[in-house]
């Protein structure tokens, strides 16, 4: 998804493009289609109680269900122990993924009476395919269900409920009897039920889908509204059934959960002629139980899928973008460019525009570009049509390949990556990594996961994973047995500083495209790389006089081979200057402290300056590695108050913030006020100089698994100032001991800590032997 696609964490399997949209305005056909005449007593058979089919109207009420999601195995128990039975709209490339049905449960179901109905292979949106397309979407899934045992199959359900003349006379073309819709009925349409027989049967009516905004009332009122309106059929249509928060089982919150379900079905159950409790004339039947009609022989089709490319062979078909789609798209909607597809999933706003000029094109005169807004979950994205194999090629099993793009945008973008099972689905594999916006045209490419077995096609595009704009363009797929390479342009690097001994020389890698670049280094002397001379800066030695120097920067860009640059050589390393000895030093403790910080700190901001008693050393002892490790001074103050080259110094520091060492009695709570009128201003401190020697290694190793403890004994000075430095070198704390005894509060850090090595500063008078041998049983 992601994490995108990162990004939407939450939803385990996307398996398709799903439009932002379920529905879009469609024809109306009237008298178009054949329309079946069924009697209204052959539609409710024969066990009706007279007086209830004198007394009231008769309204139909068909379960029916989309996709077939694993979940609604719990609509189906219900159903079960009610009698009641249900339509299942099955998506046949889902079957047998992840969070989907198997063909095991669908045949069990089928067993039980409840009717499994035709959904095409993938779910696309069949107004947008060419004829060819839409025949194989149709016909290959009432075909594969008939593999499956659930012979001639009689309904069918328009995905995302769109249709043209086309697509209609394609559904009855293939066999199927009658079309679903949605949003026909209820609402402010002002119709409470379809007819019985109804006017279209490759068009019938029904509410909008149940989603998570349903109340026990919305669905119980859907059909009170038919029963006092005259009777009439109603079909409601659920999607996942579901306990999960909203958004969690389904980005689109097309749910109701068992409860709700099971609330509904009991009330309906209640209400039909059979009950002893029915006052209403109110049946539940299937689809097929409702329109009745013969099965049709099926129609043949098979697959002719893209061949997959060949080495060297870009197997995107129109790339570029170039080739407009020839698929007339439905009034007031445009189409992608040929082979391509529009769609992501999730909640967002998705806008797709054509560009059509050179200069917005990185080639030729088209470019795609997507806006989204309002996005709350999920991603959107332009990808390489997922069709049955006019556009999207065969991928090899055990092979991989390289996906390339061209892009600008305002956010960080990836790729998508989709499979084609051997039924005809789509099933989301994985995302790439995140490329960051980028303001020029900036190529990336991504080298996919080893394709797995079982795999019969690839699709990808590169996604929105925030609101943003994005433009791409020349899109390709290589094999990456044969495929083109892809560099990153590099630029010459150079060297700053004067080449002489004990002067510190930087490289500087240049402008290198694309962006970002990830750089490393090898600096050599006289043509010979140093041996782990790999940082951007370099200070030769004395060995080096004499010797040119260059430096060779490697750059490396996600999903591209890395490549080098070599500086032009500097001129001979010079001799050392004569050495020179500066004094830091003020009139007192404080005034020194002072000056020692401005020495070493001569730049404002720095990251934290600590702030302890000049009036002990323990405090400032155990905080002089804290502040080697991260970059700050160590400023005494007086218990009560800040001497005012202390004062000066902070304000000239700017620090971002300031870490007083010890408790109240060491530096008063006034001093604290004062200094947090400087930059925000915590404190580090324990009972005694000890418990302070821990608070301070907890505040700044929060993490255990540091490298190495310092050991010093806390009752002289000397030991601990001497391995300040390295501790702060070395990224470890100084730690303060007794001579023969280690305090509780360090104990239980040296636990917490797990060094891997531990150093004792000082002699075995300082700190004994017993010490030593305490310190490691205690971190194992």
């Amino acid at each position: 998804m992601s994490q995108s696609e990162p990004a939407y964490t939450s939803d385990s399997l996307r398996v398709t493009l799903r439009s932002p949209l379920r529905r879009r305005p469609r024809w109306r056909a009237f008298g178009t289609a054949s329309v079946m005449l069924l009697s209204l007593g052959s539609v409710l058979g024969t066990a009706l109680p007279s007086q209830a089919a004198t007394t009231d109207p008769v309204t139909v009420v068909s379960l029916t269900f989309d996709d077939g999601d694993a979940d609604q195995s719990a609509a189906v128990s219900i159903l079960d122990a009610a009698g009641l039975k249900g339509t299942f709209f099955i998506t046949t490339g889902w079957i047998g993924a992840s969070n989907y049905l198997t063909v095991p449960q669908l045949t069990a179901m089928a067993a039980s009476g409840h009717e499994i109905g035709g959904h095409t292979v993938s779910h696309p949106d069949l107004t947008t395919l060419p004829a060819a397309e839409v025949t194989k979407q149709i016909c290959q899934g009432r075909n594969t269900l008939d593999d499956w045992g659930f012979k001639t199959t009689t309904d069918f359900a328009y995905p995302f409920a769109t249709v043209s003349p086309a697509v209609a006379a394609a559904v009855s073309a293939c066999g199927f009897n009658s079309g679903r819709m949605l949003g026909d009925v209820g609402g402010t349409t002002g119709v409470f039920a379809e007819t019985i027989p109804p006017a279209d049967a490759f068009q019938t009516r029904a509410p909008e889908e149940v989603d998570s905004t349903w109340t026990l009332a919305t669905l119980q009122k859907t059909v009170t509204d038919a029963e006092t309106h005259g009777g009439g059929w109603v079909q409601l249509t659920f999607h996942h059934v579901c306990d999960t928060a909203p958004g969690v089982c389904d980005p689109l919150n097309l749910t109701i959960t068992p409860t709700l379900f099971q609330q509904f079905v009991d009330w309906l159950k209640v209400r039909t002629p059979t009950s002893p409790l029915s006052t209403t004339n109110t049946i539940v039947k299937t689809v097929h139980e409702v329109l009745g009609g013969t099965g049709k022989p099926l129609v043949a089709s098979t697959n002719s899928f893209r061949a997959a490319p060949a080495a060297g062979e870009n197997g995107v078909l129109n790339p570029s973008l170039e080739t407009a789609s020839t698929v007339v798209p439905p009034a007031g909607t445009t189409l992608p460019p040929e082979c391509w597809q529009q769609g992501g999933f999730g909640v967002s706003t998705a806008t797709f525009t054509t560009l059509t000029t050179a200069a917005e094109a990185h080639t030729g005169t088209k470019a795609e570009q997507l806006v989204v807004t309002g996005l709350t979950s999920g991603d959107a994205k332009l990808a390489l049509m997922q069709d049955l194999g006019t556009c999207a090629p065969t991928a090899t099993p055990g092979h991989t390949y390289s996906l390339r793009a061209w892009y600008k945008s305002t956010v960080p973008t990836q790729f998508d990556l989709y499979y084609r099972n051997a039924d005809g689905g789509w099933i989301y594999q994985t995302s790439g990594p995140l490329y960051n916006a980028a303001t020029a045209y900036t190529q990336v490419a991504w080298t996919t996961p080893v394709v797995p077995a079982g795999v019969t096609g690839i699709s990808f595009g590169l996604n929105l994973i925030s609101n943003g704009t994005l433009v791409t363009d020349d899109y390709a797929l290589y094999d990456t047995v044969g495929a083109p390479a892809t560099l990153v342009t590099p630029a010459v690097p150079t060297i700053t500083g004067v080449a002489a001994v004990r002067q510190v020389l930087t490289a500087v890698p240049g402008a290198w495209t694309p962006v970002p670049i990830v750089f490393t280094y090898q600096w050599s002397i006289g043509g010979v790389a140093v041996p782990g001379a790999t940082a951007v800066t370099y200070t030769p030695v004395l060995a080096d006089q004499g010797k040119t120097v260059t430096v060779t920067v490697t750059g490396t860009a996600t999903g591209l081979p890395a490549v080098s640059a070599t500086s032009v050589a500097s001129a001979a390393v010079a001799a050392p200057a004569a050495a020179t000895a500066t004094r830091l030093w003020g009139q007192d403790a404080y005034g020194t402290s002072a000056a020692i910080s401005a020495g070493t700190f001569p730049t404002p901001g720095v990251p934290v300056a600590y702030v302890a008693t000049g009036e002990t050393y323990q405090d400032a002892l155990s905080g002089a590695g804290a502040a080697g490790v991260n970059k700050g001074p160590v400023l005494l103050v007086q218990p009560n108050g800040i001497p005012g080259v202390i004062a000066a110094e902070l304000a000239r520091l700017k620090p971002a913030r300031i870490v007083v060492l010890g408790g109240n009695l060491a530096v008063s709570d006034g001093v604290f006020a004062s200094l947090s009128g400087i930059a925000p201003t915590t404190r580090l401190w324990g009972q005694d100089a000890y418990g302070t020697s821990a608070a301070i290694s907890a505040g700044t190793f929060p993490t255990p698994g540091v490298p190495v403890v310092y050991l010093a004994t806390g009752e002289t000075y000397q030991d601990a100032l001497s391995g300040a430095g390295a501790a702060g070198v070395n990224q470890g704390p100084v730690l303060l001991v007794q001579p023969n005894g280690i305090p509780a509060v360090i104990a239980a850090e040296l636990a917490r800590l797990k060094p891997g090595r531990i150093v004792i500063l000082g002699g075995n008078l300082a700190v004994s032997d017993a010490v030593m041998a305490q310190s490691l049983a205690l971190v194992g």
